[in-house]
């Protein structure tokens, strides 16, 4: 009841910027699919910042059975994917990969969308496989999902944010 606007404070905080939260919907569309349970299995938490213009950019929370996980990133970006695929391709995208690899020892990199980079890039230039993404989001698995009971979630969440502050300062340049 209070986690998200405890949540938006601290993230406000930290970038400067005012946040919103969107709670996605734990029912399940299931009018096409084999498996007819109503439920999604997890829940799911995007806190916003209120930006202008611009990709939508935001931080992650997830909890599902056994696991906590959190995360900054850029999603569903269709028509802009090209502006970060030459940010990417570009001198900015070195000092993109220099930031993930202190964090993907303990997260992980969301998967690979498209099976070749896309053109006008080369598939042998550096950073492909992040070309090869359609979005960039880096997951921050914490120890338990039972963090999410205890007191303290909010300073818990923060700190994690914290660490993975610089991917969201990078795309937020995007």
């Amino acid at each position: 009841e209070k986690f998200c606007p405890l949540m938006t404070e601290a993230l406000s905080d930290l970038t400067g910027l005012p946040h919103k939260a969107k709670i996605f919907r734990i029912y399940r569309d299931v009018r096409f699919s084999k498996d007819k349970v109503p439920y999604n299995d997890h829940l799911h938490i995007s806190f916003l910042p209120d930006l202008p213009k611009g990709p939508p950019l935001g931080w992650h929370f997830g909890l599902e059975p056994g696991r906590l996980r959190l995360a900054p990133a850029i999603s569903g970006l269709r028509k802009r994917h090209w502006k970060l695929q030459n940010r990417v391709a570009g001198p900015d995208g070195d000092h993109l990969a220099e930031i993930p690899d202190p964090l993907l020892k303990n997260g992980q990199l969301n998967e690979l969308e498209l099976k070749r980079v896309p053109a006008p890039h080369e598939s042998d230039r550096p950073h492909a496989d992040l070309l090869r993404r359609k979005g960039l989001c880096i997951w921050l698995d914490l120890k338990s999902a039972e963090l999410a009971t205890k007191p303290g979630m909010v300073s818990t969440c923060t700190a994690s944010f914290k660490t993975i502050k610089p991917v969201f300062d990078w795309l937020l340049d995007n």
